[in-house]
């Protein structure tokens, strides 16, 4: 599994060309449990989740370590119409909260 920022980064760059994967069977399987409303995807990589609940119309922000990971996001979400909010943050300590969002 990658541990630094350029390997992350370097993993997300494989699979810029290939087709968004399907969401998780689990997020599909609980989606009718889920009140529809802003939703958060945090790890959330290239936005296999945040896409399929911006799809639905949910206001969706998106945080990651990989700015590539959240290049790709974003063009996928500007291919589908569904606006999706990318932060670049790391999972560390204070890390979500004292980056910068765009």
């Amino acid at each position: 599994m990658p541990s630094s920022q350029s390997d992350w980064d370097a993993k997300h760059r494989l699979v810029a060309e290939a087709p968004p994967s399907e969401p998780a069977s689990i997020v599909r399987e609980l989606l009718p449990l889920l009140p529809v409303g802003p939703a958060l995807d945090i790890a959330c990589g290239t936005g296999r989740h945040a896409l399929f609940l911006a799809s639905r119309g949910q206001h969706v922000t998106a945080v990651d370590f990989s700015g590539v990971a959240l290049d790709i996001l974003e063009a996928r979400a500007r291919g589908m119409g569904a606006p999706v909010r990318r932060r670049e943050a790391s999972m560390k300590l204070g890390g979500l909260f004292a980056a910068d969002s765009r």
